[in-house]
């Protein structure tokens, strides 16, 4: 580490700024920087080559028209609630840096002993990993030793209790019943405990971002929420990072979760070129929100809930968008409508009893707070208590996502509840669960929504599926490409809302379960696409909760109308 009593370095805000004088370490320093470019409305900001130890939040706030090059700097930040903000800003670019955490927001260890009776594991953290922040709530991932790449047939244990033992650097893991069935002495095992994202994006317009390097995140890599304009992605590898000091064992997690989340935007980002590998989560997730009706006061003015704080739909919520009217069961489209307005209602309060019953994800013992929307309508519709509305031009429509390689990573690779977008040139390899999910979460996450007019083609899938929930009971995405929406359990009658879309000229080679699964979907055309190595899994109970009976390369359930099959080699 450079000291920063001996060593100063010299940024430029422009090529021919003025140099100045700063000390590695201090992020008010840095912070100054860049606070200095936005009051100089500076067009480009170099940032020196360094390595700069953060202990607070990076923030980019109220920045325009302006292009931040790092230098190949790495931010290292040093307080696992530090992180990179962007905010309030319209036109900015960043890009040439790194970004790493000391210490970790992770842990790892061996697994030094299994006590299926007692429903426990043992394990012993390596050498120069942090300990653990509490001792519930931990998600554990278990790797193969050979490989250091998520065992195969292992099953996501996620929420387990710890507790100590005679020796500071060991713990008892609860497990689940039969977990000794795919986890064995001597497998190694990592440890997340979710607290936020690397890079926070919000209220901010035509952002973009290149040449970045992310080694790891409390959560989510990348999260955007309320942004509006296009925003780019290229060039952006998130990979396990070097070496902790003083350890021996590399790193086997890079982000916690998701590598790229967007939601409650006006447009998809472009993703091109990157390279994703060993997060806790999905690649991307692209959604919108299904929100409960709990008031209805006029057939033009209904209350809509959601399980936090004040958050920025009132900011991107526009006048003309257009709002569905769900069924609360299967999420069929009953109406569709324009909105006036939406506004926060501040004074409206919704038992937690309520909230709890809405939203099976809500945790008030952890955070109580929940909010209240006023949306009005320009005509009447026929709402009711109950029912639920989305809003799509929210999803984040209009976006590509091409030449990237998303691989080594638990959940999917692309989870899409968007439209209007191309899915394209990618590679996709060693996935725990499929590769591409395309349809609502309505039921659990009440992330929507129904998909229209999306083109997935020319990507090749290999070995997805690699664990037992792709092709378990409760799967509702049995297949490499699934066409899905996920209901409330034990409903039958399947609504066909996704439409329109195109799947050709895919390569898919291994896959658990079917290679293309259709469902829930009206007008498909799947075309020129070659399978081969799927339906390998036990196929026996994939997707039963859902109404699935697994058996072929590809899948067409009744809730799947209007398909085109061309041109398909199975083999």
């Amino acid at each position: 580490m450079i000291s920063k009593k001996t060593t100063k370095t010299c940024f430029a805000l422009t090529a021919l700024f003025a140099v100045n004088v700063m000390f590695a370490n201090d992020h008010a320093s840095l912070q100054s920087m860049i606070d200095k470019a936005r009051k100089n409305n500076q067009r480009e900001l170099i940032i020196p080559k360094n390595t700069y130890r953060l202990d607070k939040p990076l923030v980019f706030d109220k920045l325009k028209d302006i292009k931040i090059d790092g230098g190949g700097s790495t931010f290292l930040f040093t307080d696992i609630r530090a992180n990179i903000m962007v905010i309030n800003s319209d036109q900015l670019t960043l890009q040439n840096f790194t970004v790493d955490y000391s210490p970790l927001p992770f842990t790892q260890g061996d697994i030094v002993s299994v006590e299926p009776s007692a429903r426990r594991m043992r394990i012993k953290l390596h050498t120069g990993y942090p300990s653990f922040p509490r001792m519930n709530r931990i998600n554990a991932h278990i790797f193969d030793r050979a490989s250091r790449s998520w065992k195969k047939g292992a099953r996501d244990y996620f929420g387990r209790n710890l507790t100590a033992t005679d020796k500071p650097d060991e713990f008892y893991v609860e497990m689940p019943e039969g977990f000794n069935s795919c986890v064995a002495v001597g497998d190694l095992v990592a440890f997340d405990w979710r607290f936020r994202s690397g890079f926070n994006i919000r209220n901010t317009k035509d952002f973009r971002m290149y040449d970045v390097t992310i080694h790891t995140s409390p959560s989510i890599a990348i999260l955007g929420r309320f942004t509006t304009g296009k925003h780019h992605f290229e060039r952006i590898n998130i990979c396990r990072g070097p070496l902790p000091e003083g350890a021996t064992e590399a790193r086997l997690l890079s982000a916690s979760a998701d590598g790229l989340n967007y939601a409650y935007c006006e447009k998809g980002p472009d993703v091109i070129n990157c390279d994703f590998s060993f997060m806790g989560d999905d690649s991307i997730n692209y959604h919108s929100v299904a929100l409960p009706i709990v008031k209805v006061e006029s057939p033009t003015s209904i209350l809509v809930l959601r399980p936090y704080p004040l958050e920025g739909f009132p900011e991107v919520i526009k006048r003309g968008m257009e709002l569905r009217l769900l069924d609360n069961k299967n999420f069929r489209v009953m109406g569709k409508g324009n909105i006036v307005s939406c506004k926060f209602e501040p004074g409206v309060d919704v038992p937690i009893e309520e909230v709890s019953a809405l939203f099976r994800h809500y945790h008030p013992e952890r955070d109580p707070r929940r909010s209240v929307y006023r949306l009005v309508l320009e005509k009447p519709m026929n709402f009711k208590t109950g029912l639920f509305v989305d809003i799509p031009p929210i999803s984040g429509e209009d976006f590509v996502i091409r030449d990237n390689y998303f691989h080594d990573h638990r959940a999917r690779a692309i989870r899409m509840m968007a439209s209007k977008g191309v899915i394209e040139n990618n590679r996709i390899e060693r996935i725990k669960q499929n590769a591409i999910t395309v349809g609502g979460e309505y039921a659990y996450w009440r992330e929507a929504g129904w998909v229209e007019n999306l083109i997935i083609r020319n990507n090749t899938i290999k070995d997805v599926g690699l664990d037992e929930r792709l092709t378990s009971q409760g799967s509702y995405a049995p297949g490499a490409i699934s066409l899905i929406m996920r209901s409330e359990e034990g409903v039958s009658d399947i609504a066909s809302g996704n439409r329109n879309i195109l799947i050709e000229n895919n390569l898919i080679n291994g896959c658990s379960g079917s290679g293309i699964v259709l469902h829930a979907v009206d007008g498909a055309i799947v075309r020129g696409n070659t399978i081969e190595n799927v339906c390998h899994g036990d196929l026996s109970k994939a997707g039963a909760d859902y109404g699935f009976k697994i058996s072929a390369p590809i899948e067409t359930t009744p809730s799947a109308i209007n398909v085109k099959l061309e041109n398909n080699q199975i083999k």
